[in-house]
């Protein structure tokens, strides 16, 4: 796991990403905003619509899970650091 400063530089921009990924969403490969807002869908009804109160495993996840749909649709990798 990541020290828990990175984690939350690191869980900030991932953050930033979803942020910037909603507003080109009309632009995105078709599917691909509907991938990132299944999964963030996921995490707010198993862990909360108050992501502060999210325990640093679940963010971590969360930045796993948003590494792999970039990777997986060609966009690159969330830097960890």
């Amino acid at each position: 796991m990541l020290d828990k400063e990175v984690l939350e530089n690191v869980f900030k921009k991932a953050l930033d990403i979803v942020e910037i990924l909603y507003i080109m969403r009309n632009s995105l490969p078709d599917g691909m905003w509907e991938d990132v807002k299944e999964r963030l869908g996921y995490y707010v009804r198993v862990h909360g619509k108050d992501i502060d109160k999210w325990s640093d495993s679940v963010k971590y996840d969360f930045i796993e899970e948003l590494n792999s749909i970039l990777i997986d649709w060609g966009f690159g990798s969330i830097e960890f650091h």
